[in-house]
Parts: structure tokens; sequence; C-alpha cells
């Protein structure tokens, strides 16, 4: 079990450390409001996450495996990262630096938990855990095995937001006034194209399940 909880460790820390919205938006809104930011929007996803870890380990891995259902999570997705885009872009012709009472904290909580809950990646991710829990220990353990694996997920989380603080907390004293606008305008291009990826391939996924003509 040891090795099982540092492998799965590993796994959860590269995966949170992969380029992607939830830590292009963390580290976004931290330069802007401070290390607490990262915090918000790191629980947030972790509750997206538990959800969808308890939700596959009941069952639910039948009903979102179906296609509507895949396509009602990518469409919702698609929506929420080009909302942030658009918000972010509009931040751009905006006040140069917000300050930290501008916005209140369970905004990025909410943002978090949005980018997680309604992600595929996360239903998928979770789904493929539970696969490999079931197949690497015994049924009857199953159940440990994925509370460990989900414990091994949150230290990772900590981790990782802990590295996210340090780099904000060194790299918010170089911040200026324009340095703002370039980091709203690189992180709208970025959510921009992560949600249009996903728009992509919500699109192929209608056109290959046949459910237009």
């Amino acid at each position: 079990m040891g090795i099982f909880f540092l492998s799965s460790f590993g796994l959860s820390l590269t995966l949170w450390a992969a380029p992607g919205a939830v830590t292009t938006e963390a580290l976004r809104r931290a330069l802007i409001r401070g290390v607490y930011a990262v915090l918000f929007i790191l629980v947030g996803s972790l509750v997206g996450d538990a959800f969808w870890a308890i939700a596959t380990f009941f069952g639910a891995a039948f009903l979102v495996q179906h296609t509507v259902a895949r396509l009602i999570l990518g469409a919702v997705e698609s929506f929420i990262l080009l909302s942030l885009a658009w918000q972010t872009l509009k931040d751009v012709w905006g006040k140069n630096a917000p300050s930290t009472s501008d916005r209140f904290h369970h905004s990025d909580f909410v943002s978090g938990a949005l980018l997680s809950f309604a992600s595929p990646f996360t239903v998928t991710f979770w789904l493929a855990v539970n696969a490999t829990t079931g197949s690497a220990v015994r049924s009857a353990m199953q159940g440990i095995s994925m509370f460990f694996f989900f414990v091994s997920f949150l230290l990772a989380a900590i981790l990782w937001g802990l590295l996210l603080s340090v780099l904000v907390t060194f790299g918010h004293r170089f911040t200026r006034p324009i340095i703002f606008r370039w980091l709203n305008l690189g992180s709208s291009l970025a959510l921009t194209y992560f949600g249009l990826s996903l728009l992509n391939s919500t699109l192929h996924l209608i056109q290959s399940s046949g459910l237009v003509g």
C-alpha cells in the first residue's frame, strides 16, 4: 500500500502541475489579489474532484459514459472557460491592478469548483482511477485504495498550492500595472484556447455519435 500511495502521489502531483485552466486561473488571480486566491481556487477544484470521485465510485460511471452526458459536460465546461476568458479580457481594458477588495474570495472558490465539476477530463480521470484501483486491489479493498488515492491527491494539491504561493510571493514584487494587463491578456488567450479545444472535441463527439445528420 505504501508503494501504491507514493505512486498515486507522484501521479497526482504531475496532474496538478500540468498546464491547464485551473492553474492558469489560479496564477492570474493570485498575482492580482494575493496568495489566498490560490487557496480558494484549489479548494473549489477539490470539491469538484471529490464529487466525481464519490460519484464514480458509487456507480455514476454508467451515466457519465453515455454520449449525451459527455456532450452536456463538454458544452458546460466550454461555456465556463469562454466566459472566464471574456471576463479576463474585459479586465485588460479595466483597472490595471485590482486590489484584494475588488472581488469577494468566494468567486475564486466557485470558479475552481465549476472548472472541476463540469470538466469531462475530471470525470474521465476518476473513472480511470476507479478502474485502476478496482483491478489492482481486491474488490473488498477497493474503497480503501480509493481513500488512499484521494488522500495522496489532496496532499499533492496542498504541495502544488504551496509551490504556486511561493511563486506568487516572489513574483508579485516584480509586477507593475502594465504587467497586469499582459497577464490578463495571456490568461484570456489561454482560457480561450482551452475552451475552444474542448468545444471542438465536443463537436467531433456530436458528429461521430450520429446525433446530427
